[in-house]
């Protein structure tokens, strides 16, 4: 799995993924129409995509085989959480 900060940098990364391996990719992020996604997320689940380029909430994908997870850019901002959390609602 590879996390990317923002939705704009994923295809240039997938077309450097697809010219390096030979393997199955799956894209995932906000920016894909409900079917898409959920094909991503199926090829990903039952490992026809070996690799997995994302945003943050492609980390919820189930990944049965996971062996690593990518933080391209990892001092980006788009990866901190902004505001605080409470156990308890207000």
């Amino acid at each position: 799995m590879v996390l990317v900060p923002e939705i704009a940098l994923t295809p240039q990364l997938v077309d450097r993924f697809r010219r390096r391996f030979n393997a199955g990719i799956a894209v995932l992020h906000s920016g894909l129409a409900g079917t898409e996604r959920r094909a991503a997320w199926r090829a990903a689940y039952g490992g026809q995509a070996r690799i997995v380029i994302g945003t943050r909430s492609a980390v919820f994908t189930a990944l049965p085989r996971l062996v690593l997870i990518v933080v391209d850019e990892e001092h980006d901002a788009s990866y901190k959480q902004q505001e605080g959390f409470s156990l308890f609602s207000p």
